[in-house]
C-alpha cells in the first residue's frame, strides 16, 4: 500500500512539473490541471517539496494580486523507486564519469584533485553523489583509486555546453561564429541534433545549409571553436521537416577520430604499408569499416604488413599517418600519397639544420647579384 501511495505522489508531482513548465499559474489554476484535483494544501506541499529539491528552477512571482508559479530550465525527473544502496563498482563508476566529464584544469590537466569539478555534467554528477550522501566516501576514492587525465583536451567555455544542450532538448536553432581548422571564421545558423564526445572533446552535430549539397546537410562543430553563441526562435532556411537519426549515425560510422561525413563521395579506401616499428601502435585498433590486415606480402620488406580500411575522415587520418613518419608508407588513395609527399618535403625544409641555413645564405645572395 505504501508503495502504491509513493507512486501516486510521484505521478502527481511529475504532472505538476509539466504544468509549471508550460506557463505561469496560480494555485487554483494548478489544482484544476492536476489529475484528481487535489486540495490546495496538497498543491502547496508539493510546490514546497519541488522548491526544496530543485531550488531556483521553481519560480514564484506575484502579479495582479496572485502568486503565480512556473518552472525554468530542463524538466527534472522524479523517481518512483527509492535509491537505497549503491555497490562499490557503481560508486567508482560515478567517480570515473565525473572525472571524464570535467573540464581540464589549466594548471594541472592530468590530475583530478578531488575539488569541485568544472563543467556542467561533472557538476551534475557531483550534486548527485552529494545528495546520495557519498561525498566523504568519494573523497577517499579520488585520486587514490581511479582518475582520468584530461591532458591535451580542447575544452569549451563552461556556459557553452548547457546552452547547446538546451537548444537540442527544446528543438531550438543556434547562431554562432565558428572558426574551422583553416583559421577561417564565419557566422552560421544551425539546427543542433546531437552532442558527441570524441577524443575527450565535445562536438555538436547539426543541420546547416550547404550550397555544395543543397539545401543542406548534417555538419560537425567542435565546441571549443564556437563563440558568440545564442539561441534563436527562427529556424535555418530550408530546414527539413524531419532529420533522420541515421544521418548522424552514418557520419560516425565511418569517421576517423573526430571527423566524418555521411556523403558517399567523401568515402575513401586507405591502404598503408606498416613497418614492424609501427605495428604495436596500430594493431588491435579499429581505424575504419571493412578493415583488413594482410601479412607476408611479397612486395613488402620482411616483417611489414598491409592495412586497408574505408573512412570518410581522410582529412584527419592523413595527419595521423604523417605523425607516424617513416614507419608507415601510404599506398592509396593517390591524393593521400600526394599530400604526404608535399608535407614531408615542407617538414624537411622547415627542419634544416641551422648551419645549412647559414651556409646557404651567401650562396643565394651571390646567385642573385649581377
Amino acid at each position: 500500500m505504501a508503495k502504491a501511495s509513493q507512486e501516486h505522489v510521484a505521478r502527481r508531482r511529475r504532472s505538476l512539473i509539466e504544468i509549471l513548465a508550460s506557463g505561469e499559474w496560480t494555485y487554483e489554476e494548478i489544482r484544476a490541471k492536476v489529475p484528481g484535483r487535489p486540495c490546495l494544501r496538497t498543491i502547496s506541499d508539493d510546490l514546497t517539496w519541488l522548491r526544496r529539491h530543485f531550488g531556483d528552477q521553481v519560480q514564484r512571482k506575484r502579479r495582479d494580486g496572485y502568486a503565480r508559479w512556473h518552472l525554468t530550465g530542463s524538466l527534472p525527473h522524479i523517481l518512483t523507486t527509492t535509491l537505497d544502496i549503491l555497490t562499490t563498482d557503481e560508486v567508482i563508476a560515478l567517480v570515473a564519469a565525473r572525472s571524464l566529464l570535467r573540464l581540464p584544469d589549466s594548471a594541472a590537466p592530468q590530475l583530478d584533485r578531488g575539488k569541485p569539478p568544472a563543467g556542467p555534467l561533472a557538476q551534475a554528477i557531483d550534486r548527485l553523489v552529494t545528495r546520495c550522501g557519498l561525498a566523504s566516501e568519494i573523497a577517499h576514492l579520488v585520486p587514490d583509486v581511479i582518475m582520468a587525465s584530461r591532458h591535451g583536451v580542447a575544452s569549451e567555455s563552461p556556459e557553452l555546453f548547457p546552452q547547446v544542450l538546451e537548444a537540442i532538448l527544446r528543438q531550438q536553432a543556434l547562431r554562432f561564429t565558428y572558426e574551422n581548422n583553416r583559421n577561417e571564421r564565419k557566422a552560421v545558423h544551425v539546427q543542433p541534433q546531437r552532442l558527441v564526445v570524441i577524443n575527450g572533446s565535445w562536438h555538436c552535430f547539426a543541420w546547416a545549409a550547404d550550397k555544395r549539397t543543397p539545401p543542406g546537410r548534417i555538419k560537425q562543430y567542435h565546441l571549443s571553436r564556437i563563440t558568440d553563441l545564442s539561441l534563436t526562435s527562427g529556424k535555418p532556411q530550408d530546414l527539413p521537416v524531419h532529420i533522420p537519426r541515421s544521418a548522424i549515425d552514418e557520419c560516425l560510422a565511418e569517421s576517423f577520430g573526430a571527423t566524418g561525413s555521411h556523403v558517399t563521395a567523401d568515402r575513401r579506401r586507405i591502404v598503408l604499408a606498416v613497418s614492424p616499428e609501427a605495428w604495436p601502435h596500430l594493431r588491435d585498433r579499429s581505424w575504419g569499416s571493412r578493415q583488413e590486415w594482410a601479412e607476408n606480402q611479397a612486395d613488402l620488406p620482411p616483417g611489414w604488413r598491409r592495412l586497408a580500411f574505408t573512412t570518410t575522415g581522410l582529412q584527419e587520418a592523413r595527419h595521423r599517418i604523417l605523425a607516424l613518419g617513416r614507419t608507415v608508407r601510404a599506398e592509396q588513395p593517390p591524393e593521400l600519397v600526394a599530400w604526404l609527399h608535399a608535407e614531408a618535403q615542407a617538414v624537411l625544409e622547415a627542419h634544416r639544420p641551422p648551419s645549412a641555413i647559414v651556409t646557404a645564405i651567401p650562396r643565394v645572395m651571390s646567385e642573385t647579384q649581377p
